[in-house]
């Protein structure tokens, strides 16, 4: 923010909870003479847009104004770039559409090669397994059932009282679409 930067300025609540109650103050406690209302944080989202294709907008200067593409920050930024290239990839675009997406991609990639580089030759089989449970949303129950397996041979597997089976490293393969190799380390 502009305050941020005087050596004076401190933004300070005013106390009523309401996120648009902070004032900026002078180093002696006192409203500035300006005494500008502040918001207290910046409201980031993640809900989804759209419900429907139908409902995108087929212009980029559209698209814009639903968000603008900007380098991304922080995890927030991320999770909201990410989830509109997830519902926009697979449609049918017209060249707009395929501009602001790759745009977007782009600014995501960037973000992430930067902070949660994914390399698997660092990783170990389980590791790796870990990884790609944690980004899908899955859990030890959750792995038990993609390897066709009674439900406790999963947990068993990441606490490391079980090996992965050639077999299991190519269901698994399958399921997250990567090299069942990756899981040999």
């Amino acid at each position: 923010m502009l305050f941020a930067k005087l050596p004076f300025a401190h933004l300070t609540s005013g106390g009523n909870g309401d996120e648009h109650s902070a004032v900026l103050k002078s180093s002696y406690g006192m409203p500035s003479s300006a005494s500008v209302p502040v918001p207290r944080f910046s409201m980031k989202t993640t809900k989804q847009t759209w419900k429907t294709f139908a409902e995108v907008p087929r212009t980029y200067e559209a698209l814009c104004r639903v968000h603008l593409p900007r380098p991304i920050h922080d995890k927030i930024d991320l999770d909201n770039a990410t989830e509109i290239v997830d519902f926009l990839a697979g449609h049918e675009l017209n060249t707009d559409q395929e501009d602001y997406l790759d745009l977007l991609s782009d600014l995501v990639e960037e973000y992430e090669a930067k902070h949660a580089p994914f390399n698997p030759r660092r990783l170990t089989g389980i590791a790796t397994l870990n990884y790609l449970l944690e980004e899908n949303g899955l859990n030890a129950s959750d792995l038990s059932r993609i390897l066709d397996a009674d439900r406790t041979l999963g947990a068993k597997i990441l606490r490391g009282e079980r090996a992965l089976t050639v077999e299991h490293m190519k269901k698994l393969g399958r399921r997250f679409a990567v090299d069942p190799g990756i899981f040999l380390a």
